[in-house]
C-alpha cells in the first residue's frame, strides 16, 4: 500500500507520477478495457505474466487469454456481480501465448465518468500458479508428514527470497521517482522562460530559475499581484493590466489571458509575452504565469513595418514615375509623329485632288497611301490612348466617361456609369485622379479578359472624408484562392496603389450574388463641395 497527502496541487501531480513509475514496475499484471470490453492499456507485468506484447493485447477483448478453459456461466456470472456489486475478484485458468496453462488472482474494478456510466474496466491480476501448485503439494503433505516439512521449507525459502526481491524492486521504483522528480525540476529550471505558479490569493508558489534570475531572491513570500501593481519598471501600466488579467483568470471568468508588455531592466527595456492560464484539477487552484521574451521579435516586426513602408513609398515612386514617363512619351508622340502624320496626309491629300483626272492610276495608288496613312493616324492615336488618354488633360469625370464608352465599343458589354454627386471630382487630387483612372482600366480589363460577363456597372460616391468606388460585374466572380494566385498582378497592383493613398480595398460578391464587386475608399484631403 502506498499512501500520500494529495491536498497540495504539487503533490497530487508526483503522486500521478509516482503511481505510473509503479504501474510499470510492480509483479502485478494490470490492463484497461474500454465500456465495450476491448483492451486501452496494459503494463510491462501484463507481457511478463502472458507473454504477449502491449501491441498484440490492445484492441482485444480479454476472453482472447482464457482459451476456453471456462464455460459461458463463469463470465456471465462474473459480468453480473460486476454490475451489481460494482467490483469481482476471483482466480481464472489462463493460457500464456506459448499455450503454457497459469492461475491468476484477477481483481476487476469499472472506473465511472462524472455522471455515472461506467468508462473503462481495470482489471489487476497475479501469477498464483505456483501458490496453487504449493496448495497442492500441501495437500499431498497431509498424506506424507516428513515430505511435506521439506517442501515447505524449501517454499519459505523460495517466498522469502522472492519478497527480498520485491523489496529490492520497490527500492529501485522509488530511487528512479525521485529521479524523475528531480529530472523534472532540473528541465523547468533549465526553461529559458520565466514561470510561476500562484495560488488563489496570487501569491507564489513556486518560480523557476529563469524567474527568479530576472526578479531576483525574494527576502519574503512574494505576492505576484503586488509586485505588478507597485514595481515602476512596468512601462505604460502593464503590470496593472497583468494583474487585471491575474485576477480574472483566478475569478473564473475567463480561462486565458494574454498580454505583450514592455519591462524596464539594466540592459534597457525588454518586451515579453505573459500567458496566463487556469490549472485544471482537484485541490487547491493554481494559476501559471509564463513569460515570454519577445523583443527580439518586435525589432523584426518593426523593421519589417519599414520595410513595407519603404516599399510601398516606392511602388508609389514607381507608379508616378511611369505616369510621368508615359504622358512625356504620349505628348511627344503627339507633337512629333502626329504634326508629321498631319502634314503628311496634307500633302498626299493635295496630290490626290491633282491626279483624280489626269492620272487614274496613279490617284488609285495615291488613295492606297492615303488610307495606310489614315490607318497609321488612328493607331498612333490609340497608343496615345493607351499610354495617357488626351481625356484626363478634361479631369477625371470626362476620362472615366470616354473609357467606359470605349470598352463598351471595344466589348460590346453593357457598362453604365453611376455618378452620385459630381461635385466629388473637384476635391480629388492630380496623383489621385491618375489612381482611379488606372483602377477602372485595369477592373474593366479584367471584366473583359477573366470575367465572362455581360453587364458592368462603375459607382462613384463621396461622403464628407473619403471617396468610394465600386466596380461590380455579373459575371463568374472570383474565389479566395484566386486572388491569391502567384500572377494575380492585376488585384495585387489596384490593392497596393489604394494602400499607398491611405485606403481600403475589397473583393465581394454584388448584392445579387453572382459576380464580383471591387469595392475601394480612398480618403479626401479637403471635403468636396455640395452639387449646385
Amino acid at each position: 500500500m502506498l499512501v500520500t497527502d494529495m491536498g497540495d496541487e504539487l503533490a497530487h501531480a508526483s503522486a500521478l507520477r509516482r503511481a505510473f513509475v509503479i504501474l510499470d514496475t510492480i509483479g502485478e499484471g494490470v490492463l484497461v478495457t474500454d465500456s465495450a470490453n476491448r483492451i486501452i492499456s496494459v503494463n510491462p507485468a501484463f507481457t511478463a505474466i502472458t507473454g504477449y506484447q502491449a501491441e498484440e493485447a490492445i484492441g482485444r477483448d480479454p476472453s482472447f487469454l482464457g482459451g476456453g478453459t471456462h464455460l459461458p456461466q463463469f463470465y456471465a456470472a462474473m459480468w453480473r456481480s460486476l454490475h451489481q456489486d460494482g467490483s469481482w475478484c476471483g482466480e481464472l485458468v489462463n493460457r500464456r501465448k506459448n499455450g503454457e496453462r497459469f492461475v491468476e488472482s484477477l481483481s476487476i474494478t469499472p472506473m465511472r465518468a462524472p455522471d455515472g456510466a461506467i468508462g473503462h474496466f481495470v482489471g489487476v491480476f497475479s501469477d498464483i500458479t505456483e501458490r496453487k501448485l504449493a496448495e497442492a503439494a500441501r495437500r499431498e503433505l497431509h498424506r506424507e508428514l516428513d515430505q511435506r516439512v521439506i517442501e515447505r521449507t524449501a517454499e519459505l525459502e523460495r517466498a522469502n527470497l522472492h519478497l527480498q526481491l520485491e523489496v529490492q524492486q520497490r527500492k529501485q521504483a522509488q530511487e528512479a521517482l525521485r529521479d524523475a522528480e528531480r529530472f523534472f525540476h532540473a528541465t523547468i529550471d533549465s526553461l529559458t522562460d520565466r514561470v510561476l505558479v500562484l495560488d488563489q490569493a496570487g501569491s507564489v508558489v513556486h518560480a523557476n530559475q529563469a524567474c527568479l534570475a530576472f526578479v531576483g531572491q525574494a527576502p519574503r513570500p512574494l505576492h505576484y499581484l503586488e509586485y505588478c501593481e507597485t514595481d515602476a519598471r512596468w512601462q505604460r501600466s502593464a503590470g496593472n493590466e497583468l494583474a487585471a488579467g491575474i485576477r480574472a483568470v483566478i475569478a473564473g471568468s475567463i480561462d486565458v489571458f494574454a498580454l505583450e508588455y514592455e519591462f524596464g531592466t539594466r540592459a534597457g527595456p525588454r518586451w515579453s509575452q505573459a500567458r496566463v492560464s487556469r490549472f485544471r484539477g482537484e485541490g487547491p487552484l493554481r494559476v501559471v504565469v509564463a513569460h515570454t521574451d519577445i523583443t527580439e521579435r518586435k525589432l523584426m516586426d518593426g523593421a519589417l513595418r519599414q520595410s513595407h513602408a519603404q516599399l510601398r513609398q516606392l511602388a508609389l515612386h514607381l507608379e508616378t514615375a511611369k505616369e510621368d514617363e508615359r504622358k512625356r512619351i504620349s505628348r511627344d508622340i503627339h507633337d512629333e509623329l502626329g504634326q508629321n502624320l498631319l502634314a503628311l496626309r496634307i500633302d498626299i491629300s493635295m496630290l490626290s485632288a491633282r491626279t483624280e483626272g489626269s492620272h487614274p492610276r496613279l490617284h488609285r495608288r495615291v488613295g492606297a497611301v492615303l488610307s495606310n496613312v489614315d490607318t497609321t493616324i488612328k493607331s498612333v492615336r490609340g497608343i496615345m490612348n493607351e499610354l495617357r488618354p488626351m481625356a484626363l488633360d478634361l479631369g477625371l469625370q470626362a476620362a472615366i466617361e470616354w473609357q467606359v464608352g470605349d470598352f463598351r465599343k471595344r466589348s460590346g458589354i453593357v457598362c453604365h456609369l453611376l455618378i452620385r454627386d459630381e461635385a466629388l471630382f473637384a476635391a480629388i487630387g492630380s496623383k489621385v485622379e491618375i489612381v482611379l483612372f488606372r483602377i477602372v482600366q485595369e477592373a474593366l480589363s479584367n471584366v473583359l479578359r477573366h470575367a465572362q460577363a455581360s453587364q458592368v456597372e462603375i459607382e462613384f460616391s463621396s461622403d464628407a472624408y473619403a471617396v468610394h468606388v465600386a466596380i461590380s460585374d455579373n459575371g463568374i466572380g472570383i474565389t479566395p484562392p484566386q486572388q491569391h494566385k502567384k500572377h494575380c498582378f492585376g488585384l495585387i497592383g489596384i490593392a497596393e496603389r489604394v494602400t499607398a493613398l491611405g485606403g481600403h480595398f475589397a473583393v465581394g460578391t454584388p448584392p445579387s450574388g453572382a459576380g464580383c464587386r471591387l469595392a475601394l475608399q480612398i480618403p479626401l484631403r479637403v471635403p468636396p463641395r455640395p452639387a449646385a
